[in-house]
């Protein structure tokens, strides 16, 4: 690949990254905190984000030591996990919500 379609590649993981990390906060408030699904949703992605993280350091550490080109996207299914995880923390989130909301009365 391109230098140029590297970064791009690298900062675009970044920025997946920090969505997976504040999309919950951001679409629900601190609401997640009351759903237990939610809430053990959001833990697990930023354990995945960890665990990505981790994973990514030592594959450019592999492939430092074998002399070998490493692939920004070798490790981004923890990554994606971690996006799904958030998502789905929103979602649950939401109806949740949904469920709790009282109807107006009528008249």
């Amino acid at each position: 690949m391109a230098d140029a379609a590297i970064a791009l590649l690298v900062l675009g993981l970044l920025v997946t990254a920090v969505a997976a990390a504040v999309l919950p906060l951001v679409l629900t408030g601190r609401a997640w905190v009351r759903v237990p699904a939610a809430a053990l949703l959001y833990g697990l992605a930023l354990v995945l984000l960890v665990v990505w993280v981790v994973a990514s350091y030592q594959a450019g550490v592999h492939a430092d030591e074998t002399g070998t080109e490493g692939s920004p996207l070798g490790t981004s299914g923890w990554l994606a996990l971690a996006l799904a995880s958030a998502v789905g923390s929103v979602l649950v989130t939401r109806a949740s919500d949904r469920r709790t909301a009282r109807p107006e009365p009528h008249g």
